[in-house]
This record gives structure tokens, sequence and C-alpha cells, in this order.
């Protein structure tokens, strides 16, 4: 699936080029993010079937918990717009602090993502004031600190989709989604909900 929204974006990034119409597009964005993190459950069939010792499905059981991060996102979106299509360079910064796992159990080893997402952004003006974006992140790194230390998430990669209300002609309020899969030592899936803010220039 990433192979297919990857190969679309640059389709999309070969064949659109600006026009004499074409004018700088500028959108600064701050923006509070809500994210799950956890390995991905790839042994959901074997332990409902109990194939596995309990030792197994202990450890499993463990490693399929998700935490709960919170925290800033600020970043920007510049390239160049026409007829209401946009397209050009995205770069977000994330700052999320760990909350409590799916049980609601607080964790002692209080742990924060540090990310820095680089990647390209198509945007397009729909009707009633909306706009709908999507973002493509190829590579990407992400540092995991606790207190035993840090870990360098690299090879991470993902995308970004979201939906904008435009309530005023240069201000606008953004809801998006953002699955990554932070690869590395980490070997970790992530999905955040972002509710952000920007200004259009």
């Amino acid at each position: 699936m990433f192979k297919i929204f990857k190969t679309l974006f640059y389709i999309v990034f070969l064949f659109y080029s600006p026009s004499l119409l074409s004018k700088i597009h500028l959108e600064p964005y701050i923006g509070y993010s809500f994210t799950s993190l956890g390995t991905k459950n790839f042994s959901k069939d074997l332990l409902e079937k109990q194939e596995l010792d309990k030792k197994t499905n202990q450890i499993i059981t463990e490693l399929s918990k998700n935490q709960f991060y919170q925290g800033i996102s600020p970043g920007l979106r510049v390239g160049y717009s026409s007829l209401g299509l946009a397209v050009g360079a995205d770069i977000t910064m994330g700052y999320w602090k760990s909350l409590f796992d799916k049980n609601f159990t607080s964790f002692k080893d209080k742990q924060t993502i540090i990310a820095l997402l680089p990647g390209l952004f198509i945007s397009y003006k729909l009707p009633l004031l909306l706009r709908a974006y999507a973002s493509l992140i190829p590579q990407a790194n992400v540092i995991l600190q606790t207190k035993k230390g840090n870990k360098n998430c690299n090879k991470t990669r993902g995308g970004k989709l979201g939906l904008s209300y435009l309530s005023l002609p240069f201000l606008s309020i953004n809801f998006e989604y953002l699955p990554l899969y932070i690869g590395g030592v980490c070997n970790l899936w992530s999905h955040t909900g972002t509710v952000s803010a920007n200004l259009t220039f």
C-alpha cells in the first residue's frame, strides 16, 4: 500500500509543473497530537488458537500493548499553487510525551518521542470551504527517549491524510491522521491524530 501511495505522489510531482498563474504557497502550522504506539499484533491468530506456550503468550501480549502519547506538532508546508491545487515540501516536528497504556495504567518510565518528518504534500481546495491534503514521508528519523537512554529509530516512513476547514481566507483548522512505521531498532507502529491551525500566504 505504501509503494502505491509513493508512486502516485511521484507521478503528480513529475507531471504537474507550475504555470504563469502559479503563486508561492507558504503554510506554517501548529498542532496538538494524540499518538498510539505499539508493535503490530502479528500473533493474534496464534494466540486465539492457543498454539503458543504460556510464557510466549505473555511476552507477545506485553509487546503488543499500546502506549499513548500527546504533545505539540509544529510544521511548515512550502511550494506553489495554481487553480486550487498546491504541491511542495512538508516538514513536521513532533514532541510527544507518554501518558498510559491501553488499560489506563500509568508507566513509571515516562518516554518522549521526538520526530522530524520531512516529506512531500499535495492539497486541493474543495467546495464548502474545505480542503483535502496528503503528505508522503518516504524516510524520517524518530528518537525515543527513555530513562534507560535514547533509541534512534531510523528508516521511519509513512504518510499523512488531512481535511481542512477554511474558516477565514488565510486561516484553516486541520484534522489529520498520520500512520508511521518506526523502523530501525524500534520496529514499532504509530497512529497519530492531530488537530492543527495554519496560516496560508
